[in-house]
């Protein structure tokens, strides 16, 4: 029994680091070379350059907002020492745009 308990326990925690990390159906995650400490205008043409490489086409639509592939994306950080990650995920407060 207490075998069972910890290997649920092992799982659940590997899938709530998951998610912290940005593992989740949807996001879109960047892990760019320079770090950005502060988000601004520079932090926003390396994010759509990044989206532009992979093959998406990205519009900045207002603070922390982006329209990739037609669907709106919100942009969030991760800082962990030496690791930034770029969150984009989908924006569920409204329906996505035609």
């Amino acid at each position: 029994m207490n075998l069972i308990i910890t290997i649920l326990l092992f799982f659940l925690l590997v899938y709530f680091i998951a998610g912290l990390l940005g593992y989740k159906k949807g996001t879109i995650i960047i892990d760019l070379d320079e770090k950005y400490l502060v988000f601004n205008q520079n932090y926003v043409n390396a994010i759509i350059e990044e989206l532009s490489k992979q093959g998406k086409t990205a519009v900045y639509i207002d603070y922390r907002r982006f329209s990739i592939d037609g669907r709106d994306y919100i942009a969030h950080e991760l800082h962990w020492g030496f690791l930034q990650r770029t969150l984009l995920k989908p924006d569920r407060t409204k329906k996505n745009r035609p």
